[in-house]
C-alpha cells in the first residue's frame, strides 16, 4: 500500500521495523551479493553509498566472525544489513524456539535491518517460515525477516504443482511478514537475437493483486548482469526499463541482483555461470556501476511524487509484439548440461488490464507500451480529492534498441506534469497526447 506504514503488534506495544519505517520516506534500494571485502574497506562503503544504496545483503559467516565489523561498517556509513546467516536459516521447526539463540550475538546491532531465512522456497517450507518469521519478530520487532520468492517461470517442482497466483497467496497467508519479495530477470540473448522472459509483466500483476489483497508492501529484484550465456548482460536502457516496470506496480523496493560479480575467477559457482555485476572480481567498477547510479538518482527525482500514490491497475497495448501462444525452444546452457525450454513470447499479457482509468479513456502506440495507474493524495490537499498519476513504459523489447511513439487519449482537457528522466515540466493537453519514448525509456505524470 503506497503512503503507507505498516506496524506490528506485540505484547510490549505496536513497533515499525526500520525497514518499512524508510519506506515511507523513500524506495528502498539494496544489492545482493556484496563482497565482504568491499563492506570492511572505507573506499567499498563509500562506493556502495555513492551509488544510492540504502541496504545490502551479507553472508556473516558460519560462525558469524564478520558481523560486528562489517555491521559496525554500515552504521558508519549509514547502510542498512540483512544478513546471511546459515545457522539461522536452518533452524528446524520443531527448534523454532532456538532462532533467538542463534542471532543473539549480532540481532541487536542498530546497523543490522534484518536475517535472511530462506531464498526461494517451496510451499511445504513455508509453514517453517512462517513460524520462524514470528518468533524472529517477538524478540526482535524493530527487525525484518526476510524471504525471497520465486518468479513464475521456476520448475513445477520447485513449486511444489501449484500455479504461481495459489504460490504467492500461500506464502502470503502462511507468513505474516508485511511484504512480498521476488526476483524475475526478464533480459535474454543469445548473441544473434534477445527477447523478454515470458510472463514479465503478469507476474508483477500477480505479486501486486497479492500485495494488494493481504497489505504488503512489493519488493523486487532487477537483473544487473548476465549469466548462464543465455541471460544478457544489461546496458542502462534495460536498467532503466527494468525499474519502471517495478515501480508501474507499486514497488517500494528495488534490488539490485548483483552488485559484486559471483563465481570463481571464470564466474562459475558449479551450478551456473555468471559474468560481471557493478564491481568485478578485482573489486574494480564495470560500466554497469554507473549506469545504475545515474538510473536511481533519476528514481530520487521523482520519489517525492510517486509515494504519494496508489496503485490501482494497469493498461497495456501489445500491438502486434506478443505473438501469445507461438512456443519457441532455447537451449539454457548450466555447468556440466543444457536445459531446453518452451518459450511462449507471452511478457506482456495481464489477466485483468485496465481498458480505462478516470480521465484515461484508451492508450495505444507505435509498438506496445504500459501504463501503471495510481490514485494519489498529495500532502495538504483535501480529503475525498483524490487525483490520478501514471507511468508510461515503452515496452518494445530493449534488446531491440528502439524507439516508440505512445499516445494517450483523455476524456477532455488536462494539464500533466510529466517526469522525463528525472526532470519535470508541466503540459496542457486536449484530448490526446503523443509522447515518442526512447529505448528502454519510462516516464512518471501527475494528472494535475
Amino acid at each position: 500500500m503506497m503512503g503507507s506504514i505498516v506496524t506490528l503488534e506485540f505484547e510490549g506495544g505496536v513497533f515499525v521495523q526500520k525497514v518499512l519505517e524508510k519506506s515511507c520516506e523513500k524506495v528502498i534500494i539494496g544489492a545482493w551479493s556484496v563482497p565482504l571485502s568491499q563492506v570492511l574497506s572505507d573506499e567499498g562503503c563509500r562506493r556502495l553509498k555513492d551509488l544510492g544504496l540504502d541496504f545490502i545483503y551479507l553472508d556473516i559467516g558460519a560462525r558469524h566472525e564478520y558481523a560486528q565489523q562489517a555491521l559496525d561498517q554500515c552504521r558508519k556509513y549509514g547502510l542498512g544489513l540483512f544478513a546471511f546467516d546459515a545457522k539461522a536459516a536452518n533452524t528446524p521447526m520443531d527448534r523454532y524456539w532456538s532462532l533467538q539463540d542463534s542471532v543473539s550475538d549480532y540481532v541487536a546491532h542498530p546497523a543490522l535491518w534484518g536475517t535472511v531465512l530462506r531464498d526461494e522456497p517451496g510451499i511445504y517450507d513455508l509453514p517453517r517460515l512462517g513460524l520462524l518469521a514470528k518468533a524472529y519478530q517477538a524478540f526482535s520487532a524493530e527487525k525484518m525477516p526476510v524471504i525471497n520468492l520465486y518468479p513464475s517461470y521456476a520448475s513445477e517442482k520447485q513449486l511444489n504443482g501449484v500455479t504461481y497466483r495459489e504460490y504467492l497467496q500461500r506464502y502470503a497467508a502462511e507468513v505474516d511478514v508485511p511484504y512480498l519479495s521476488y526476483d524475475h530477470y526478464p533480459l535474454y540473448g543469445d548473441g544473434t537475437k534477445t527477447w523478454v522472459q515470458d510472463r514479465y509483466l503478469s507476474d508483477f500483476e500477480t505479486a501486486s493483486d497479492v500485495c494488494r489483497q493481504y497489505n504488503r508492501q512489493l519488493w523486487y529484484f532487477i537483473q544487473t548482469l548476465g549469466f548462464n550465456k543465455i541471460v544478457r548482460e544489461p546496458n542502462e536502457q534495460d536498467i532503466r526499463w527494468q525499474v519502471y516496470c517495478a515501480l508501474s506496480f507499486g514497488a517500494r523496493m528495488i534490488q539490485l541482483f548483483t552488485y559484486g560479480s559471483p563465481g570463481d575467477e571464470n564466474g562459475s559457482t558449479g551450478d551456473e555461470v555468471f559474468e560481471l555485476g557493478l564491481i568485478d572480481r578485482q573489486g574494480e567498477k564495470t560500466p554497469r556501476y554507473e549506469m545504475v547510479r545515474r538510473v536511481l538518482r533519476e528514481l530520487r527525482q521523482i520519489e517525492p511524487a510517486y509515494l504519494t500514490c496508489r496503485h490501482a491497475g494497469n493498461m497495456v497495448y501489445t500491438g502486434a509484439a506478443c505473438a501469445g501462444g507461438v512456443e519457441e525452444e532455447v537451449d539454457i546452457t548450466f555447468p556440466g548440461k543444457v536445459v531446453k525450454v518452451k518459450r511462449q513470447k507471452n511478457y506482456l499479457e495481464l489477466e485483468h488490464p485496465l481498458s480505462s482509468f478516470g480521465p484515461i479513456l484508451g492508450l495505444t502506440g507505435e509498438g506496445p507500451v504500459m501504463a501503471g495507474c495510481f490514485t494519489r493524495q498529495p500532502d495538504g490537499q483535501a480529503a475525498g480529492r483524490e487525483r490520478r498519476a501514471f507511468t508510461l513504459v515503452n515496452m518494445v523489447d530493449p534488446g531491440e534498441r528502439k524507439r516508440n511513439r505512445a499516445t494517450v487519449s483523455f476524456a477532455g482537457p488536462v494539464r500533466l506534469r510529466i517526469w522525463s528522466y528525472g526532470e519535470p515540466r508541466e503540459l496542457e493537453v486536449e484530448k490526446e497526447w503523443s509522447p515518442e519514448l526512447d529505448c528502454g525509456q519510462g516516464i512518471f505524470v501527475e494528472i494535475l
